[in-house]
């Protein structure tokens, strides 16, 4: 999602094109997240292929950034989830979360829905 140079200003809060690079990246990486969801649902049979996946270089950059820019946008007062529905279909953001981080971070963004 960038050089190194530009990590900070990448996953600034006040930075409202993070979206849209998420949506690019995962949109990019379309095969390894739809496979990584496949897999999650295998639940124990499908961990060690998981966590193989979840190895490689360009899938961690998203995971690490797309957490990253949550913080940095939450701890600034915003709304990460309304950020990223403007610019992602909210099946594709489930279907992305469920495969970056597993069951517990699409629990949470139902929480957060209800609270709304």
């Amino acid at each position: 999602m960038g050089n190194r140079s530009n990590r900070r200003a990448e996953t600034s809060p006040e930075d409202g094109d993070f979206p849209r690079r998420l949506r690019a990246s995962l949109a990019h990486e379309r095969r390894l997240v739809d496979a990584l969801d496949t897999l999650r649902s295998l639940g124990d049979e499908g961990a060690e292929a998981v966590e193989a996946i979840l190895s490689l270089r360009r899938i961690k950059t998203i995971k690490f950034s797309w957490q990253l820019w949550e913080s940095l946008t939450e701890g600034e007062g915003l709304d990460p989830e309304a950020l990223l529905l403007d610019e992602i279909p909210v099946a594709t953001l489930d279907r992305a979360r469920h495969a970056l981080f597993g069951s517990w971070r699409a629990e949470r963004r139902s929480a957060h829905l209800k609270a709304v």
